[in-house]
C-alpha cells in the first residue's frame, strides 16, 4: 500500500504498518509490531496511552490527497476492469456517512467516512465525490479536535450540519 501510495503521488499520506499495530501503539503495547488480534481483544477495554495523531503508527492524510484520490479512483484511474470500478463505487454509495452527513437531494454520492474517538482525541473524515448534473465535485470534509470525554456527539452533529449545507450550497451553485 505504501508503493502505491508514494507511486500516485500521495504525499501527505500515512497508514500503520496494520490497524494492529496501529492500536497497539495507542494501547502503548510493549512492541505494537507483534501486538496480536488476542492481545487486541484483551486491551478492548483499555485506555489509550499515545494519541492517534503521532510519529510513529498513525492513519492520516490531507484533504489534497484524498481529493486527489477520488476525483481519479471515482474515474477508473487505478482500475483495469470497468466491473471493478463499478464495485468501488457501489460500496461507496453505501457509505454510513452518507447518512451521518446528509448529502443534498439529486446527488450521486461515492463517500469514504472514517472517525475515531478515545478520551481526549476526536476525528471525523468524510471524503469523496458527487455527481450532478454531469457534472463531478470531489470534496474532503476533515474535524480534529480536543475534548476529555470518550465521545462528544454534539461536535459531530454540528460538523455534519455545516458539511451537509456546505456540499448543498456548492450543489446549488453549480447546478443549471
Amino acid at each position: 500500500m505504501r508503493a502505491l501510495i508514494a507511486s500516485i503521488g500521495l504525499k501527505s499520506t500515512m497508514i500503520p504498518d496494520s490497524t494492529r499495530c496501529l492500536f497497539g501503539y495507542l494501547l502503548a503495547a510493549k512492541d505494537s509490531k507483534t501486538f496480536s488480534w488476542e492481545d487486541l481483544c484483551a486491551a478492548a477495554n483499555s485506555s489509550m496511552v499515545n494519541s492517534p495523531m503521532n510519529k510513529v503508527e498513525t492513519m492520516a492524510s490531507s484533504a489534497d490527497d484524498f481529493i486527489s484520490y477520488y476525483s481519479r479512483a471515482l474515474q477508473g484511474e487505478f482500475f483495469k476492469n470497468k466491473e471493478t470500478l463499478q464495485e468501488f463505487r457501489r460500496i461507496l454509495a453505501m457509505s454510513d456517512a452518507i447518512w451521518l452527513l446528509p448529502l443534498p437531494l439529486g446527488v450521486s454520492a461515492f463517500v469514504k467516512g472514517g472517525s475515531i474517538d478515545v478520551p481526549g482525541f476526536h476525528a471525523v473524515c468524510v471524503p469523496g465525490g458527487m455527481l450532478f448534473d454531469d457534472r463531478w465535485v470531489y470534496f474532503c470534509l476533515t474535524i480534529n479536535w480536543y475534548a476529555k470525554a470518550e465521545t462528544d456527539g454534539e461536535t459531530v452533529k454540528g460538523f455534519a450540519a455545516a458539511g451537509s449545507r456546505a456540499l448543498t450550497m456548492v450543489k446549488e451553485a453549480l447546478s443549471a
